[in-house]
């Protein structure tokens, strides 16, 4: 089945960090359990309503998950992924930046900056509950190889083998970040001490 015709259907509780689980883990939409919901393009186009949301939304994206310990997204590169509310999407003009909107995103940084803006929206105190115009005001560093090395260990992690080697990853692409960000080495301890074992918790479900 094509991905382009029947394009994936992703909901926040797919979504982990630089892991989707569409396929492996099942969701409820419309009162349904399903494992891989799809959505038949043809059939939208004949009967739906959608056909020009959908033709917008396919195409190369970051999608992130609310609700979160951390700030949890997957890149979708090919662009044929589709969001299911409340899921967010970000559309890079340069889709050569996507991994490293990615690993910006996925920071301790962006983290511990929506944490202490945002948190008090969520169901609970200890999650993230982001608007999409709240991602657009969650701080970015200044180019540098640190970012670059950054997003090649955020990339690196979306295709990690196991769970281990990607939370490893992604710690390394965070330490990164930190570099990116100048951050002390004070401030680096502390907010890795704070968001390595919620990066790891959010694996454990």
């Amino acid at each position: 089945m094509s991905d382009k015709h029947y394009p994936p259907l992703i909901t926040t509780g797919m979504i982990d960090p630089a892991l989707n689980r569409w396929g492996v883990r099942p969701s409820r939409i419309l009162k349904s359990t399903w494992q891989a919901p799809r959505i038949n393009r043809q059939a939208m186009d004949e009967t739906g309503t959608l056909s020009e949301w959908i033709d917008k939304r396919c195409t190369p994206k970051l999608l992130i998950a609310t609700q979160s310990r951390v700030i949890e997204l997957i890149v979708d590169e090919p662009g044929t992924m589709l969001p299911c509310m409340p899921v967010l999407t970000v559309t890079p003009k340069d889709t050569a930046k996507m991994w490293h909107i990615a690993s910006v995103l996925g920071s301790p940084v962006a983290c511990a900056t929506a944490m202490s803006r945002y948190s008090g929206t969520a169901l609970t105190t200890d999650a993230i509950k982001l608007a999409a115009k709240q991602l657009l005001k969650l701080p970015i560093p200044i180019q540098s190889n640190a970012w670059d090395h950054a997003a090649d260990l955020y990339r690196d992690a979306s295709i990690a083998g196991s769970n281990t080697a990607r939370i490893e990853l992604l710690i390394n692409s965070a330490e990164q970040m930190n570099t990116a960000f100048d951050l002390s080495d004070t401030d680096r301890q502390r907010l890795m001490a704070w968001w390595t074992p919620r990066l790891q918790r959010t694996f454990e479900r």
